[in-house]
């Protein structure tokens, strides 16, 4: 159970039809649970406030006290009588997150666009009581020691294609990405498209498609995350990667 905080303000964008939900805004957003986790982000975006740009800076800090790892690779073994053997936490593990993200983005022509951004992330993981597979992972040198805790400097850029009708909520149009990140001792290739078709009123077709690559020797927080134009997401696996899987059951270099 969560008990949580909302605080936002915004600059509408009136009656004008566009894209952009509003001119600008600045969330602020605290919660705890009674797992132990927790999460204070302030967001603040201006997609609109000046013509052609686009600019966001984020600040955050997040605990995931219950966060799925499975191992690493796409080639890990799920066993449900593990979570009777070894107990409930043996594929589970606790992030703990702080990061400030900045994004700047320039219309080139039409609906495309470049970007340039940077980010600042520190990521710890703890091992919750009993055994587990980050526990056997991390003393088999599977997970490198020396990653955790880990400060993590990134610069990243990327070109951005978006022709979606409304970006909250989109009945038409593609929204397409090529990012390509450097952070401290790996990088980030990623690429992904969203499509959506309306062939009736009352019917929206949406499909999504995203792959993504490392080089270098990536640390494991950077394994756990996979990059986007807006903020990186747990990947692969659950609400926003991979819906039919457990939150975070394929942890690798390549997604």
């Amino acid at each position: 159970m969560w008990i949580g905080l909302h605080y936002g303000r915004y600059s509408p964008v009136g009656f004008a039809e566009r894209p952009e939900p509003n001119f600008a805004w600045i969330n602020l957003d605290a919660g705890a649970s009674t797992q132990g986790s927790y999460a204070f982000i302030m967001d603040a975006q201006a997609p609109a406030w000046w013509a052609g740009w686009r600019a966001g800076l984020t600040f955050g800090a997040v605990r995931v006290n219950r966060l799925g790892y499975y191992g690493l690779g796409n080639d890990t073994q799920y066993s449900r009588d593990s979570l009777t053997t070894a107990g409930s936490y043996f594929y589970k593990v606790s992030r703990t997150t702080q990061f400030a993200r900045a994004t700047v983005q320039r219309r080139v022509i039409g609906p495309l666009r470049i970007l340039a951004g940077a980010s600042i992330d520190h990521s710890d993981f703890r091992a919750l009581p009993g055994r587990s597979v980050f526990h056997d992972d991390l003393a088999a040198g599977a997970v490198d020691p020396g990653t955790i805790p880990l400060t993590d400097q990134v610069v990243r850029a990327g070109v951005v294609l978006d022709t979606r009708d409304h970006e909250i909520d989109p009945h038409r149009g593609v929204a397409a990405e090529v990012l390509f990140a450097s952070g401290t001792g790996y990088t980030r290739t990623t690429t992904s498209a969203r499509v959506y078709v309306h062939p009736f009123q009352r019917l929206v077709l949406a499909g999504r498609l995203a792959a993504e690559g490392t080089g270098g020797n990536p640390p494991l927080a950077a394994m756990e995350l996979m990059e986007s134009s807006e903020r990186p997401f747990v990947a692969v696996g659950g609400y926003y990667s991979l819906r039919a899987y457990y939150n975070g059951r394929f942890t690798g270099p390549a997604s």
